[in-house]
């Protein structure tokens, strides 16, 4: 079975069910690349040498069962408004594979249009809708790493000063790496957590972890 969640919040304790979803294993778009062309040349010179991908289009069919179709729409926009509207981009996850969860970052641009998108089922109460999100950084490197207090809950990330990355830790919190060599970071509690390296990672060299992560997702 397919568990979807918001930040850590399981979709179906809020109530909600999702049927189907579209736009998480697709590679993105690929950007306009430069592009020239000579009055006396064939066709035009395309620059492909470091190809730029644009945003990801997420969209989830989901279904909500409610008293009535009032509550619904209630109980919906007060979902979307205290998950979705808030600073900072939300936490979609996945879980597909035991121990391999999926990961997205992102926001949702549109809300939810209710006229257009909701269908309301009569007999059995339930209504239809669609969340369309955006991933802005597709691209990402997902690690494991088991925290605990009797070996270390602080994990230390090393690498050549590279172009900006975001690395989020799993625990809520996250840093934007914008210079250096190194990040730190200490977990409160004992657990699993996932770490996500977000941004340009075919540019991050000679990374290294302390200690040693278990590398669960490399796509790019």
């Amino acid at each position: 079975m397919i568990k979807y969640y918001i930040d850590g919040t399981d979709l179906q304790s809020l109530g909600i069910n999702v049927s189907k979803s579209q736009g998480l294993f697709n590679l993105p778009k690929l950007k306009d690349p430069l592009k020239t062309t000579w009055p006396n040349r064939h066709g035009e010179i395309i620059e492909l040498s470091d190809p730029i991908y644009d945003v990801r289009e997420i969209e989830l069919d989901c279904s909500m069962k409610a008293d009535s179709r009032l509550d619904f729409l209630v109980n919906l926009n007060n979902i979307i408004y205290t998950r979705f509207y808030k600073p900072q981009l939300r936490e979609l996850k996945i879980e597909l594979i035991t121990g391999k969860p999926l990961l997205y970052y992102c926001y949702m641009p549109n809300g939810i249009n209710m006229e257009l998108a909701t269908k309301w089922n009569t007999e059995t109460h339930i209504g239809k809708f669609k969340l369309s999100l955006i991933e802005p950084e597709p691209f990402k490197r997902v690690f494991r790493f088991n925290a605990n207090e009797q070996n270390s809950r602080q994990i230390t990330l090393q690498y050549d000063p590279s172009p900006q990355f975001t690395v989020y830790w799993g625990d809520g919190s996250y840093n934007i790496i914008t210079s250096g060599t190194q990040v730190n970071h200490q977990y409160q509690t004992d657990g699993t957590y996932y770490i996500a390296l977000v941004g340009m990672i075919n540019q991050i060299n000679n990374f290294v972890t302390l200690p040693e992560l278990e590398l669960i997702w490399n796509l790019q």
